[in-house]
């Protein structure tokens, strides 16, 4: 299975709302990339040491400290975690205290149902529903000098009898209050990522470095949600994590060849949002539209060379949907 370099690359499939990346010497954190413009959110951390080894291909991610664990992302919003071992593997998910002492509502509260476990993440306003596939999972109070401190939730998770643990977590936006259905586990989930990765593959497998490269090209998509109506490459989960409205023609002509109505679509993106006087957004992620700079002058040279790449962009009706908001 190929491998990439967790140093240079960061974990999340197609389609991922979720990215794995390192964070200093020490830990691993799991970030959710909802609504932020040019950065993410970490929802949960994995403490790490120099005795830890991590590893991950397109599909998966392994990581070795006392026994083998590994987690897997969905093309959407869906994590499942496993390991094997007689230990818990522990998972802390945290808030911004500093936010909290101003705003007591900035708090992250958790509950049990049954076997499952519910979390309300105020401050971000999203949900996490952890299911236990296999093993159990449990909830520690965060307690300082004393006194509960709201500012993350201690999740511990522990095998069953044969050793293995398997835990699956969604997260819901606002709105979402039904608990959703867990119809996967971490086969499926790593099966499925193979297969979108290795279809990209097939188009691309000809370029120089092309496992780093498609890699790269196929992590930063994200699923369609919000005002993404499809799916849409961001310029980076490492961190800059919302498509600018220069960026997204430089991700259109390199998908243009071979992509071509993925590529008329990031292209088009900031002109679906245009202003009825002609101003086009800065900025764009799924939940947020930045106006505080505007850069079409490079979309028209963009254009003219993906209508070199292919004659799809040269068609009357890509020409029609891009002439009519540009003139404006």
């Amino acid at each position: 299975m190929m491998t990439l370099n967790f140093k240079k690359y960061v974990y999340s499939p197609f389609g991922s709302w979720f990215v794995a990346k390192p964070k200093g010497s020490d830990r691993v954190t799991i970030d959710d990339l909802h609504g932020w413009l040019g950065s993410s959110n970490a929802i949960f951390t994995v403490e790490s040491d120099d005795t830890s080894t991590i590893e991950f291909s397109p599909y998966s991610l392994t990581y070795r400290k006392i026994g083998e664990h590994k987690m897997v992302f969905s093309n959407s919003n869906e994590i499942v975690l496993k390991g094997n071992g007689t230990n818990s593997f522990h998972y802390v998910l945290k808030a911004d205290m500093d936010r909290f002492n101003s705003n007591p509502y900035d708090a992250v509260f958790a509950t049990t149902i049954s076997n499952n476990i519910l979390i309300n993440d105020y401050k971000n306003a999203k949900y996490l529903y952890l299911y236990p596939i296999r093993g159990e999972i449990t909830l520690d109070t965060h307690i300082v000098d004393g006194k509960v401190v709201p500012d993350r939730v201690d999740v511990h998770v522990s095998p069953d009898k044969n050793g293995v643990y398997e835990v699956a977590i969604l997260s819901t936006l606002p709105g979402d209050y039904k608990i959703p259905k867990v119809d996967f586990d971490f086969e499926s989930l790593e099966l499925a990522n193979k297969k979108s990765f290795d279809t990209m593959y097939d188009l691309y497998s000809d370029i120089e470095n092309s496992i780093e490269a498609v890699y790269t090209m196929w992590s930063n998509f994200e699923s369609k949600s919000g005002y993404f109506t499809q799916d849409t490459q961001i310029c980076s989960k490492a961190g800059m994590c919302a498509i600018w409205s220069w960026d997204n023609c430089f991700s259109a002509l390199a998908m243009a060849r071979r992509m071509p109505k993925v590529a008329f679509y990031e292209f088009m993106l900031p002109y679906i949002y245009l202003r009825d006087d002609g101003y086009m957004l800065d900025s764009i992620t799924d939940q947020k539209i930045s106006w505080e700079y505007t850069k079409p002058p490079v979309h028209g040279y963009i254009y003219r060379l993906m209508m070199r790449e292919n004659e799809y962009f040269s068609r009357p009706e890509q020409l029609k949907q891009v002439l009519e908001p540009m003139v404006k």
